[in-house]
């Protein structure tokens, strides 16, 4: 009875204020409001069971730190793209544990995300520079997806010629990671491309080639010198990637030095937690030629208003929101706060300092393979850097590491490998020594140091200076770095300083209790592929996760290995597609989409291989259900299924749902529901009580984990038991997943290390605190339509003139009756220091609000004065009291710069511009630079900070 009840922590409005907005909304209670929003024939009949729900936050933070106990700490050089790293304290510090960062949105408002765009221009600065390439976006999921992206990319590039020629197959090194090449498996069969693994040194080109992917250096080790190999697929035609390892790219040749046309990977060990495997920014980077072609976001540099360089998202018509299913990819949250951090690592370590630890990685490596050589041991290559492999009987080796406490690689063919990180020391090479003595039934002979020497071939040593931007020369101390941190801070807006309302991205709460664990050892410290045993803390989160979310969901089971939401819905199309193919159904190709879906909806859809079917929506925001069921019987044959996303993407709950769904059922088809909108759903209906077959969820969105800035997200999806058997899997890690699946994620549990925030959101909500959430979500988004329907149109609402959790506010007039448009009130609202609504989406020239049930009355009530006080500034213009060519609207935001200006040239007064409102003097947040010009920047892409340094 003494702890706090979390439901009323996490619960914006106060009981009292709740009574209020009933009242404004004119019903008497939550329940008769639901039952106005939500058809009845969709409501949950019993609430949902959750095991131990309703605890504490202090009950929560005792039981995931007796979780993360139960992980049993060995000593892991197991590589394969995961290592020990040494995180730096002050970046942990300052940027994972400070909702400043964490809480930010993806910067597409460019004028009030100065901070982050900083930050990831140095990620992408750092990539450049690294593998030698010209432009880098600025994040990626993990090693493998980024591979595949690549692979896409090699595809789209392929001349006409070799259209023509419908050269359609990929050549893969036999020695990339397994885990690399599942992804790629995967991707490439739905497209339609056919994998060819073989060995790079004695692979003939066939002519039937577009492109060619080797890992560098090699999954065993081996630093291979590929430019013969890449001059002979030049030759033919053919482009090569490179997944290369960026700390070994500080020592040896960056892929550009020997020819390579894209390069990709992870950047976990720049500072990075292991985590069970995520989440770490995975990169890629490529020559300019292939701009138009790169998957997800690429900060660039342009120009503000007055002239200043500013930041922001450059070459956007590529992407999915523009492009749909012609977009480069379907990324929409991708690890922008991990890129952050991996960009802070290099800022802070310089090239002097990575360089330090490349040399510290290499040489234990180095003395490692000389006393095992000296034990009578032979190695698979004498050229490496961190990565050693060994032909030896494994069994009895991995008997006395094992017995040690540490963790060794081993592969199927029965070879042993030992990668070593930059937290290795002396007495852990002695002990590996020591393993390998005992199993060879020699003397050990321990090492008493360990010298820095050069083990791989001269001829790979690179050639080309790195990190020579004045970014990454200038912060040796912390104090220095903690107040460059800071200074980015104070250039974006986030959860910390307003509320951001984000229509279909739901910006709530990010629970401290709840990140508290992202930095806890026992939980980052866990490698994806270390035995069942050791990870068992981790096993008894997840199960119980996987419990609640199929609970919540309706479904059989869920996976939590994608790592996005748009990779969720990836992956529930590839369990469906599996489906299919088992039950005769290879040829259904095509699917059905609403007009107003999502541009990832299309796009993912896209990458599946499906041909798209528009399904229109009637007047009132609602899928035209005769549109709906004529289009799904005239495809019948052919039907795969329908994307849904419910509530719909324009706010509202459709009544005729299950006609919907039922519609593609009788036609042959698979339904899948969009769970951007879940927010509306928890508690209340769930995807499988409507009918869908699977659903996936953006837990970055609806169950609370941080937002960061553009991810890391997960993207869980859940399935109805006939789908079960196909669910993502793993061929590194048994017991994962379905049988039949395949693998879309690097990782077995994707981005693990988040799934803790997830987990105590739903145990400290419980059943009851999880439908209040969505009943108090829907309140408030109701509570701001009534006020603001006053002055604005509101443009869908249901059946009952209810709107869901969100409400779309009506700009199309304004252009003629002011001449502003809808970007124009979105810059304007930095000024009153908010975050704009989703801007022009799902209908052009409107504003979608979300306010999430975490925003307490108060913060809803300044919205919406500021969203008034704009409407009047624009009807000022209309009656000629304000200057149409000099307006405070049109000229928003306003800097402090320009405010402070010995000169002021504008027809309105300063305190207009930066204090429209009194209580905006009271917490005024300063954009940082004006109004950006995008097409500046688009038409002189500069994508790396040699150009851009306001550090100075």
């Amino acid at each position: 009875m003494s702890q706090d009840i979390f439901m009323n922590r996490h619960i914006g409005p106060t009981d009292s204020d709740v009574q209020e907005m009933l009242s404004v909304i004119g019903v008497s209670s939550v329940e008769e409001l639901i039952s106005q929003v939500i058809p009845a024939n969709i409501r949950l009949p019993k609430s949902l069971e959750i095991e131990n729900g309703g605890m504490s936050e202090y009950e929560y933070v005792q039981h995931i730190s007796e979780l993360s106990a139960m992980n049993k700490p060995m000593r892991t050089f197991i590589g394969m793209g995961y290592y020990g790293t040494a995180v730096v304290p002050a970046i942990i510090r300052n940027i994972l544990e400070n909702p400043n960062w964490y809480t930010s949105y993806t910067p597409y408002q460019a004028e009030i995300s100065q901070g982050r765009l900083e930050a990831l221009l140095n990620f992408q600065t750092m990539i450049c520079s690294l593998t030698g390439m010209e432009i880098c976006n600025c994040s990626m999921l993990d090693e493998g997806t980024s591979a595949a992206e690549a692979m896409t990319m090699m595809h789209y590039a392929r001349s006409r010629q070799a259209v023509k020629e419908n050269r359609n197959t990929l050549f893969v090194d036999k020695n990339v990671f397994p885990q690399t090449l599942d992804v790629i498996n995967t991707r490439g069969t739905l497209q339609g491309i056919e994998i060819v693994v073989e060995d790079f040194a004695t692979y003939e080109f066939t002519g039937a080639e577009f492109g060619a992917i080797v890992q560098y250096p090699a999954a065993n080790g081996a630093i291979c010198d590929y430019e013969q190999f890449t001059t002979k697929a030049h030759e033919n035609g053919v482009m090569v990637t490179a997944i290369a390892d960026l700390m070994a790219l500080t020592l040896i040749k960056s892929p550009a030095e020997w020819g390579a046309d894209i390069v990709a990977g992870y950047t976990q060990r720049f500072g990075i937690p292991m985590g069970l495997g995520g989440p770490a920014a995975g990169y890629i980077a490529a020559k300019s030629d292939y701009k138009r072609m790169m998957p997800g976001r690429i900060i660039g540099v342009t120009v503000d208003r007055m002239g200043n360089k500013a930041l922001r998202l450059a070459l956007q018509s590529r992407e999915q929101h523009i492009k749909r299913d012609k977009a480069t990819s379907n990324i929409c949250t991708a690890s922008a706060l991990m890129a952050v951090m991996a960009g802070m690592y290099a800022v802070y370590h310089g090239p002097k300092g990575l360089n330090r630890i490349a040399m510290h990685i290499h040489s234990h490596t180095v003395a490692l393979a000389g006393a095992l050589k000296g034990l009578g041991y032979e190695l698979s290559s004498s050229c490496f850097f961190d990565t050693i492999e060994i032909p030896t009987n494994a069994a009895k080796v991995k008997q006395v590491a094992v017995a040690n406490n540490i963790n060794l690689g081993y592969t199927k063919d029965g070879k042993v490998r030992v990668s070593m990180d930059e937290i290795a020391t002396l007495a852990e090479v002695n002990a590996i020594i020591s393993i390998f003595a005992e199993a060879a039934g020699v003397e050990t002979i321990l090492l008493t140091e360990i010298a820095e020497v050069t083990g791989f071939c001269p001829s790979m040593t690179r050639q080309t200076p790195v990190l020579e931007e004045e970014i990454f020369n200038k912060f040796t101390s912390e104090t220095d770095l903690m107040r460059y941190i800071h200074t980015l801070v104070k250039r974006d807006i986030s959860l910390t300083q307003s509320m951001i309302p984000l229509g279909s991205c739901t910006m709530k709460l990010n629970p401290a209790a709840t990140v508290l664990s992202l930095s806890m050892g026992g939980l980052g410290n866990v490698h994806p592929f270390v035995p069942a045993n050791q990870r068992e803390g981790y096993n008894v989160m997840n199960a119980g996760l996987e419990k609640d979310l199929a609970e919540i969901t309706g479904f059989a089971a869920v996976s939590n290995q994608p790592t996005s939401g748009a990779s969720g819905e990836y992956a529930a199309l590839t369990t469906i597609r599996h489906w299919h193919n088992a039950n005769g159904g290879a040829h259904r190709n095509i699917i059905l989409i609403p007009a107003s879906a999502h541009g990832t909806n299309p796009a993912t859809a896209s990458m599946v291989g499906l041909n798209i079917v528009i399904v229109a929506s009637d007047d009132k925001g609602n899928i035209d259900v005769q549109d709906f069921v004529n289009k799904a019987e005239a495809n019948k044959d052919n039907l795969f299924g329908a994307m849904i996303t419910y509530p719909s993407t324009h706010g509202v709950f459709e009544q005729e749902i299950r006609a919907i769904v039922d519609s593609v059922h009788a036609n042959g088809g698979q339904v899948f529901m969009d769970g951007a909108n879940m927010n509306g759903q928890i508690g209340l209906t769930s995807p499988g009580f409507i009918g869908a077959d699977a659903c996936h969820l953006n837990l970055h969105k609806s169950f609370c984990m941080p937002h960061g800035g553009g991810g890391p997200g997960v993207g869980t999806i859940g399935v109805a038991k006939h789908l079960v058997e196909y669910l993502p899997n793993s061929s590194v890690v048994e017991g994962v997943g379905g049988a039949n699946g395949s693998v879309v994620s690097s990782a077995p549990w994707g981005n693990a290390l988040m799934l803790p925030v997830t987990y105590g959101y739903i145990k400290m909500l419980g059943s009851e605190g999880l439908k209040k959430s969505t009943e108090m979500a829907i309140v408030n988004s109701n509570y701001m339509a009534t006020v603001l329907q006053k002055e604005f149109n509101i443009v869908f609402t249901g059946a009952t003139g209810r709107v869901g959790h969100e409400l779309i506010l009506d700009y199309r007039n304004y252009k003629k009756d002011y001449g502003i448009e809808s970007g124009d009130i979105a810059r304007r609202l930095m000024d009153y220091g908010f975050h704009a609504p989703t801007l022009s989406f799902p209908v052009h020239e409107t504003l979608m609000i979300e306010p999430t049930e975490s925003e307490p009355l108060a913060e809803m009530n300044r919205y919406v004065e500021a969203l008034v006080s704009i409407k009047r500034e624009c009807e000022e213009l209309a009656n000629g009291t304000a200057d149409s060519e000099d307006s405070v609207v049109k000229n928003a935001p306003h800097t402090c710069f320009e405010a402070t200006a010995t000169e002021w040239s504008h027809k309105y007064s300063r305190e207009q511009a930066v204090f429209p409102l009194a209580w905006i003097k009271d917490n005024k947040f300063w954009p940082y630079v004006t109004k950006v010009d995008n097409g500046f920047g688009d038409r002189n892409l500069v994508c790396a900070c040699s150009a851009f340094n306001k550090w100075e």
